[in-house]
């Protein structure tokens, strides 16, 4: 009797390691869903430019154009496939006025985090840019995956200037013209 109630409880022993002993398991898939993002933004909304007069005791200068004028910051967010780059272009909506060129200078993008790319420039190696209507010109290339910051000097420094081109077709005139820039794939 003894020895049945020992191999009874033995038996009871293995079946209660058995019980505790067993295990499941199951598997769930995660989906992660990085979007393409291409989201653009300037901190000052317009700018003013002016020809003005030279001072009276300079009479017979040509007149003061509008240099170094602050536009703000260009910030932008640009989540793209690995092997692509992006592009900002910048295209005026008309003509400027006849006798005046407006000119662009952009700076490499401060804050952020990513590949950002860096300023583009005219083919005479200045640092500014022509603006035109006929052509979206490149301001800042080799765009990849990042953000500029939202800080107070985040994103590209845009400064704008006019040039006089020739004097003799200046004319009065205030017009309001609009840049459009565009991220896009490069």
């Amino acid at each position: 009797m003894k020895t049945r109630l020992l191999i009874f409880i033995a038996v009871l022993m293995l079946l209660g390691v058995t019980i505790l002993g067993a295990s499941d398991s199951v598997t769930q898939n995660i989906i992660i869903n990085v979007k393409d993002i291409a989201v653009l933004n300037v901190t000052v909304g317009s700018v003013t430019l002016e020809v003005n007069a030279p001072v009276k005791a300079n009479a017979g200068d040509s007149p003061v154009v509008s240099t170094s004028v602050d536009g703000g910051y260009l910030r932008y967010t640009s989540i793209v496939e690995s092997g692509k780059t992006r592009k900002i272009t910048a295209q005026l909506d008309t003509d400027v006025p006849t006798g005046l060129a407006l000119k662009l200078s952009v700076t490499a993008p401060s804050g952020g985090t990513g590949t950002l790319g860096s300023p583009a420039s005219d083919d005479d190696d200045d640092d500014e840019i022509t603006l035109s209507k006929d052509t979206a010109q490149d301001i800042i290339t080799g765009i990849s995956s990042g953000w500029t910051g939202t800080e107070t000097t985040s994103g590209a420094k845009l400064t704008y200037s006019l040039e006089i081109t020739d004097g003799s077709k200046l004319n009065i005139t205030n017009p309001t013209i609009t840049i459009t820039f565009t991220l896009t794939e490069a």
